[in-house]
């Protein structure tokens, strides 16, 4: 999961350059942002749908039917596998390409099982065309090497039904960048409750993280997908 995470709080005072940011930035530190109570990591594996995100670098516009599975590997860590379907432009042609990223969500504090730290070490899919994929080509999560840090917080979730991740990571000595998902367990759930999506958006802005740049990703027709291993 893509991409799609989820505000990143940095461990050991880590902070990158503007030049190195891939998100969006604002002035200040990272704001406090919750994490949610009696957290269950069991309850939380299977399959979320990426329904809104901001997240750029790993979920670009043209990345379609997002989705991650989390499994649980040890007592601190979980298997990632996000998915997407990309429609590529080449030659004056659209095609729609699968692609999938493997890795792992490891636990920094035991205290806080909400705050992990992901990474990717496999990258696949799209045929012969897989330098065309977002990230794809990318052998292993280099962006901070050797270093682990917090950039997945799981911070509300009813397990069944949403989860809103946020991450927030110093850029330089006065901004910070912010990313934010809310996933959903079906497809079709945010446009029977968008009541409760307006909810979370809004408790979301209280805590002080900006979701004036949130992307609807599309999730129509992912089915036909289903034989190439997208959820």
């Amino acid at each position: 999961m893509k991409t799609i995470a989820a505000v990143i709080s940095m461990a050991s005072g880590l902070a990158l350059s503007q030049n190195e940011f891939p998100f969006s930035t604002y002035p200040g530190a990272c704001p406090e942002v919750p994490n949610q109570p009696d957290f269950d990591v069991t309850k939380y594996t299977g399959v979320w749908y990426t329904y809104i995100a901001n997240d750029k670098r790993n979920i670009p516009e043209n990345a379609n039917c997002v989705a991650a599975t989390y499994e649980i590997l040890t007592e601190s860590s979980i298997s990632v596998n996000n998915t997407a379907v990309y429609d590529i432009e080449r030659r004056g042609y659209n095609t729609m390409l699968p692609s999938w990223a493997y890795g792992s969500a490891v636990v920094l504090n035991p205290e806080y099982p909400t705050q992990l730290y992901v990474s990717f070490e496999t990258f696949g899919g799209c045929g012969e065309f897989g330098f065309l994929c977002a990230n794809t080509e990318r052998t292993a999560d280099t962006a901070v090497p050797y270093l682990q840090y917090e950039n997945y917080r799981v911070t509300d979730t009813d397990y069944e039904n949403y989860s809103v991740v946020v991450s927030c990571i110093p850029a330089g000595e006065v901004l910070h960048g912010e990313v934010m998902y809310i996933l959903v367990r079906d497809r079709e759930w945010p446009a029977k409750n968008q009541a409760k999506i307006q909810e979370l958006l809004y408790n979301v802005n209280q805590w002080g993280i900006h979701t004036e740049d949130l992307i609807l990703t599309h999730q129509d027709d992912c089915e036909q997908w289903a034989d190439q291993g997208i959820p």
